[in-house]
């Protein structure tokens, strides 16, 4: 009997080795990982790579160094921390291998998939490049091309045919984009079904206080991840836009920032502090409680909210290029 007992522990054993064993395999298999040659255009210019780009889990990952330095940037390696850091002009990004969180002149960026390493190359999601130095990045599914305009490419096309001048983006104005237009880009930006929601009450209320919807609606999407909330600041705060409470207080602790009863209220008192930046007048009091701080009209231009709403100086050039612009070529 005990020799039977023992026998039956070793065939247990086994046959938990064996489990182990093969579950090693399982997830190269639901990784759905595959290396693809996929052209990428820059400027209409074929880009070469000595790796091939990956899909990873439905998601294109694209050679970061040659594309960074084609578009102008300087590329560093630190082989102890297994970081990239890249600058170009005013910019500096840093990312670190099997990591979703990137930066952008120390401003938290979410990446949709971590960086990876292949063959010696440092692979990043097709959308980061985008998102790094305000380049216009398009997938074409049909045909399995990537297509890249520097941002010197995407001057023309605001210029020519948006009418900005001297790629200025003026505050206050009609709408230049749809709301159809705004939740296509949503929903192809991967936003929370709320911040696709909320688009509407945007249009209504700044097409009512003759605010460009399109420029809020930007910010917001800057300031609240696409409604996901990944900062300090909540979805029941209903703050759409990162505002503070009179007193201020560090960025990284949520009392400092307003709360305010529901959606209606908060996209309001976003546009009445976008209007005093932009200089025009509120009737009756403001709803957002640091309005008093801002200098009336010191901002007509998204541009100019650098170093004002906040402290980087990219910030209001980052609602355009990263935000804006793409929201621009989604037609409906």
């Amino acid at each position: 009997m005990i020799y039977l007992k023992n026998h039956k522990n070793k065939i247990a054993l086994m046959f938990i080795f064996c489990l182990i064993i093969s579950s090693l395999f399982i997830p190269a298999a639901a990784a759905q990982t595959s290396d693809e040659d996929i052209p990428v255009f820059l400027d209409g210019k074929q880009l070469e790579f000595d790796v091939p780009s990956r899909i990873e889990n439905g998601r294109t990952l694209v050679p970061l160094r040659v594309i960074f330095e084609a578009l102008g940037a300087v590329v560093q390696w630190n082989t102890q921390t297994r970081t990239v850091t890249a600058h170009r002009e005013q910019v500096t990004v840093t990312l670190r291998i099997e990591n979703k969180n990137a930066y952008r002149n120390n401003e938290l960026v979410e990446l949709e998939a971590p960086p990876v390493i292949n063959n010696g190359r440092t692979l990043v999601p097709l959308r980061f490049v985008s998102e790094a130095f305000g380049a216009f990045v398009d997938w074409d599914k049909n045909t399995r091309t990537v297509t890249i305009k520097s941002p010197e490419e995407k001057k023309d096309v605001i210029d020519t045919d948006r009418g900005y001048p001297h790629s200025v983006t003026p505050i206050v104005g009609e709408p230049l984009i749809t709301l159809s237009q705004a939740r296509i880009w949503a929903v192809y930006r991967g936003a929370h079904p709320d911040f696709i929601e909320i688009a509407e009450l945007y249009w209504e209320i700044g097409t009512e206080l003759g605010i460009r919807p399109e420029v809020a609606y930007a910010q917001s999407a800057k300031e609240t991840n696409f409604g996901k909330f990944t900062g300090v600041v909540s979805r029941e705060f209903n703050n759409w836009c990162g505002l503070k409470i009179f007193e201020g207080g560090p960025c990284d602790e949520p009392d400092s920032h307003a709360r305010f009863p529901n959606d209606r209220t908060g996209v309001t008192a976003h546009y009445h502090h976008l209007m005093t930046y932009a200089g025009v007048r509120i009737e009756g009091e403001s709803l957002s409680p640091r309005s008093s701080l801002v200098q009336f009209g010191c901002a007509p231009y998204v541009e100019n909210l650098g170093g004002r709403w906040a402290l980087a100086s990219t910030y209001g050039k980052s609602i355009v290029w990263d935000y804006l612009v793409p929201m621009q070529k989604v037609f409906d």
